[in-house]
């Protein structure tokens, strides 16, 4: 039984409190496999102008972590059965409750140490005032980015910085001050922190390009909106962006060649953004406004 394996106090309190996480947070893990499935079913049933609604439904996972200790899961039938099995075993095997624990701090590593490789190297780039604004520039074939909670950097390749002109830097710029403005570097930080405290579940690493690719779009709605400037631009500005970033392209153009993005990994995520880009309308501010209500609480 759990805190039986030794006479030291601090041994039992320690051996209570993996069992008590292990067993409370795999109640967590269990609801959160129905938050998904959730989340994944309403994503399908919802237009694709509706960006900012499927935005707002990654929400719903802030609950999950919540949900250890409410009442069905000792009352209802299926879940009853489950979490007096689940509890049985916390306590009977100590491999289990420690291994839960592990699991969090091997998760907890590999995310955070690789935020902290990303600041470092984001921290050596040189830096430069690119339209009134510090920047750093990196020399890889990269999509710029903003990279940092409390003093965030936008991060900006050196190709991106010599080709574009004036104006469609500041669109770049825009970009990423948006997603700063948004809260998304926090809400990226969030997702992380779920994805420790419920790592036995897949559709965090699954699910993350769904989330990423979510914010991205509302990103660019919310930029055309601020610039002023209409989404054929837009999207013409991403399309040379993209060319720019990708030399092989660039050279099968100058070739009339035919530029095909079937087969790749990024096809369906590029379909998607330019299909939202083709799709904006003007929108109500409040419906960007409700997105970003958790950025109150972090900045």
């Amino acid at each position: 039984m759990a805190g039986q394996l030794t006479d030291s106090w601090t041994l039992n309190t320690l051996d209570y409190t993996a069992a008590y996480i292990s067993v409370v947070m795999g109640q967590c893990v269990l609801f959160s496999f129905f938050l998904f499935l959730l989340i994944l079913l309403l994503r399908r049933i919802l237009p694709g102008k509706a960006v900012f609604l499927k935005g707002l439904l990654w929400e719903i996972l802030l609950i999950a972590t919540f949900l250890g200790k409410l009442k069905f899961f000792h009352e209802g039938h299926f879940f009853s059965r489950w979490t007096y099995r689940w509890i049985g075993v916390c306590n009977e095997s100590w491999w289990v409750r420690y291994g839960y624990l592990l699991g969090m701090i091997f998760c907890a590593f590999a995310l955070f140490s690789r935020r902290r490789r990303l600041d470092r190297l984001v921290k050596g780039m040189e830096q430069d005032q690119v339209c009134g604004q510090k920047v750093r520039i990196h020399e890889f074939l990269l999509a710029p980015f903003s990279a940092g909670l409390f003093c965030p950097n936008i991060v900006l390749p050196r190709i991106l910085r010599k080709e574009l002109e004036a104006e469609e830097l500041e669109m770049v710029l825009l970009h990423e001050r948006t997603h700063i403005w948004l809260g998304h570097l926090w809400f990226c930080l969030l997702w992380d922190i779920l994805q420790i405290l419920l790592w036995p579940n897949p559709f965090f690493a699954v699910c993350r390009n769904d989330f990423q690719e979510d914010l991205e779009q509302i990103c660019d709605r919310v930029t055309i909106r601020k610039s002023g400037r209409d989404a054929y631009a837009y999207g013409l500005l991403l399309l040379k962006n993209m060319r720019l970033l990708n030399p092989e392209a660039s050279e099968l153009k100058r070739k009339n060649a035919t530029i095909a993005f079937a087969g790749t990994d990024g096809y369906r995520d590029i379909r998607n953004r330019f299909s939202g880009i083709a799709s904006f309308t003007p929108y109500r501010r409040g419906a960007a406004g409700a997105l970003c209500f958790l950025r109150e609480f972090f900045c």
